[in-house]
């Protein structure tokens, strides 16, 4: 068993109970290959939904358009705090708990919209935002980085990829040891498990939480290996102790934009499975409802909004619960 230092703030593993989730509300219409923004709103409003039956909501929102969204979804706690996109996984702070005391801290990474790919100022003000509106202490990294870059096993264990947190894209000046100490530093980790890269057609680079996920402190769920990358992420896996159970590969659902089942969100008693209209829907919920006995698992139709890449986990970001100690950290 890897050991930690009790006194640092660590990131838990997502199954530890969460007081609310952030997600970032739709802004740039364009970025939606013409759908309608009624229509996205729409879809946003239904992921709202099946998330608040498990936790509080908790959405970042332009100025503007408050009094809107507030009639749009009640059931959510609406901010005014500007965004570029939606996708609060990873422009969102990574939100870190105490294991003593369970006290609440977060990290607020240096955010370049995946190696300066589109807009990010106003995304990289989120975190700060956050920090000052819930009263959460901040650690400020100079690493870039993003939440979907990120899992933790809660035990001392972060995955990660290779294609993302050293591309010269993000961290030209950093190498593997440097990104490794930085990350163990921030998160309270132990051991930064390195897998190549994720999947082919994602303008993240390859974001772990597209292709494998802790179900467990040495279980993952995986995307099957139907590439010689994922073959290879599936070594690293086993070599590394792990067990891997894989769900099922899903492909591009738009051109050049593949889904992924991997992208489920873990929220308290629920979890929250990508649907894709396809064979492997079924399988994939039965996949993670073993994985997950006594959690009601559902799915939500990522048809849409997948199609600007990402899907339920990308678009939501988990603040721990504060006062008690998840298991994961006991």
């Amino acid at each position: 068993m890897m050991q930690r230092n009790e006194d640092r703030f660590v990131m838990p593993a997502e199954w530890s109970p969460v007081e609310a989730i952030w997600l970032s509300w739709p802004v740039a219409p364009q970025l939606w290959g013409g759908i309608a923004r009624a229509e996205v709103e729409a879809e946003f409003a239904r992921l709202v939904a099946v998330i608040a039956r498990f936790a509080q909501v908790r959405l970042c929102v332009q100025l503007d358009q408050r009094e809107r969204v507030v009639e749009l979804v009640p059931q959510a706690e609406v901010f005014a705090i500007a965004t570029d996109d939606v996708w609060c996984r990873d422009h969102g702070p990574t939100f870190l708990r105490h294991p003593r005391t369970g006290a609440v801290a977060m990290v607020d990474w240096r955010y370049n919209a995946w190696g300066g790919k589109f807009p990010f100022e106003k995304d990289n003000r989120v975190p700060a935002a956050i920090a000052a509106l819930q009263q959460i202490p901040r650690s400020v990294s100079s690493l870039v980085c993003e939440g979907g870059a990120l899992e933790s096993n809660g035990a001392g264990r972060i995955l990660t990829t290779e294609s993302v947190l050293l591309n010269g894209n993000r961290n030209p000046d950093w190498d593997r040891e440097a990104v490794a100490t930085e990350l163990k530093a921030q998160l309270g980790a132990v051991e930064i498990l390195w897998l190549r890269a994720g999947l082919e057609h994602d303008d993240t680079d390859g974001h772990i939480d597209m292709v494998a996920r802790f179900v467990s402190e040495d279980a993952v769920l995986a995307v099957e290996p139907a590439s010689e990358t994922l073959r290879d992420n599936w070594k690293r896996l086993e070599a590394a102790g792990l067990q891997v159970r894989a769900l099922p590969y899903v492909g591009e659902i738009a051109e050049g934009i593949e889904g992924s089942y991997a992208n489920f969100l873990i929220v308290n008693e629920g979890v929250v499975v990508p649907q894709y209209g396809l064979a492997g829907d079924a399988e994939a919920l039965a996949v993670v409802a073993e994985a997950f006995p006594g959690k009601e698992v559902v799915g939500f139709d990522c048809r849409l909004l997948g199609r600007e890449g990402g899907a339920v986990h990308c678009l939501t970001q988990g603040q721990w619960r504060r006062g008690d100690v998840p298991s994961s950290c006991d």
